[in-house]
């Protein structure tokens, strides 16, 4: 008897956890938006870009799931599963945090779209070309149809004021 792909095992998972509906994802890309401080509709906008919400995209260079990792990058940030939202999702959002403080420089736009810039065509911009040029504009068009707006930033702060709502503040440890 054949031996199951390994690949196939791994969606199967998903399905298995009911995670292949985009729909269940909401919680998790909440609790990313929050941790990382990134307003959902980016995050939503990024996964619509990558994979078209299907957490079994694979991508002809290989990269999986609904955030579209490559193995190695994937396994860089403890992903056991690239198909699985679980998973998937909060390192987009930790890779995204992480490109964003690299980039940072007062809210500049372009270094934030530096940041995504460097997701879609990793660290070195010497090789990056027009599509990994245009990911960032691809994502705001997206995020523009679920509701962003430019007078708006990215963080989940600016989400959360643009609702009208006030971000909950942790209470101190004791």
């Amino acid at each position: 008897m054949a031996a199951i792909d390994p690949s196939f095992a791994q969606q199967m998972d998903v399905v298995s956890d009911g995670m292949d509906d985009p729909k269940k994802w909401e919680p998790i890309i909440e609790d990313t938006a929050k941790k990382y401080n990134i307003s959902p509709l980016w995050l939503k906008a990024q996964l619509g870009v990558e994979s078209g919400g299907k957490f079994n995209s694979v991508s002809e260079k290989g990269a999986k799931g609904p955030a579209q990792f490559m193995d190695a990058t994937g396994a860089g940030y403890g992903i056991k599963n690239p198909f699985h939202p679980a998973e998937a999702i909060p390192a987009m959002g930790r890779m995204m945090r992480e490109n964003i403080d690299k980039n940072k420089t007062s809210g500049d736009q372009n270094a934030i779209f530096n940041a995504y810039r460097q997701y879609h065509g990793g660290p070195d911009t010497k090789i990056w070309g027009p599509l990994t040029n245009s990911y960032p504009d691809k994502i705001a068009a997206y995020a523009k149809k679920l509701g962003w707006t430019p007078d708006q930033d990215i963080s989940y702060a600016g989400y959360i004021a643009k609702q009208g709502k006030t971000q909950p503040v942790a209470s101190p440890a004791p």
